[in-house]
């Protein structure tokens, strides 16, 4: 099994620096994963920079652009420039900089579980009462399946959020889909480590403060 990290988000620093902490503690992934950063952004700070040299995963790339500083469907954009670079792996998973692995078990085991099922897509609900609101921030996907770059479809002319474009093309285009339940209410508030082990987190003091204790 052979899986790729594509981490996307421009204004992110301390979360890119926080991921190398996190991938360390990951003895799988870092022999299953690639990582590649992509980052929208005309000036690049060193930190960044820095931050990617620092994770452990020995095959990586930073992958840097000045197109669509801050565009709402900028995760899609970069899964649609970049689809030709997802041929070679079963699995990749598109986050956000701020969305950690702490407790890696439970992902690689939901990965191959679900390795030799039909679902294109592993998607996941965060808000309990939208049933058309499919998470972006953590996104999986199995590109040897898809016959087609489904993400430039409808791209630049849809009007909503990411999440219902997701759910909305995938229906659309009759994509098999599979849902994967991250919390027990299907809820993300209050922020918390999800059952596949990750923990998207928007107050970096929790963070910083799990790291120091863990360290």
């Amino acid at each position: 099994m052979k899986i790729l990290f594509f981490i996307t988000g421009f204004r992110q620093l301390k979360e890119y620096e926080y991921q190398a902490f996190f991938l360390k503690r990951c003895s799988l992934i870092n022999i299953l994963a690639d990582v590649y950063i992509h980052c929208n952004n005309p000036e690049i700070s060193e930190r960044i920079v820095t931050a990617y040299q620092n994770l452990p995963i020995k095959n990586k790339r930073l992958l840097i652009t000045t197109k669509n500083e801050g565009f709402k469907m900028g995760a899609v954009e970069a899964l649609a420039d970049n689809f030709h670079l997802f041929a070679e792996y079963d699995y990749v998973i598109h986050c956000h900089p701020d969305v950690f692995l702490v407790n890696e078990q439970p992902f690689v085991e939901m990965l191959m579980n679900n390795l030799s099922t039909p679902d294109s897509f592993l998607v996941s609900y965060s808000s309990p009462n939208d049933p058309t609101f499919f998470s972006v921030d953590l996104l999986i996907f199995k590109p040897k399946m898809l016959k087609t770059n489904i993400f430039l479809d409808e791209l630049y002319t849809w009007k909503e959020i990411p999440e219902h474009w997701l759910s909305h093309i995938l229906k659309k285009n009759e994509i098999s889909y599979k849902i994967v339940q991250r919390f027990p209410d299907n809820y993300w508030h209050p922020r918390r480590i999800d059952m596949l082990g990750f923990w998207h987190e928007h107050e970096l003091e929790r963070i910083e403060d799990y790291i120091k204790k863990n360290s």
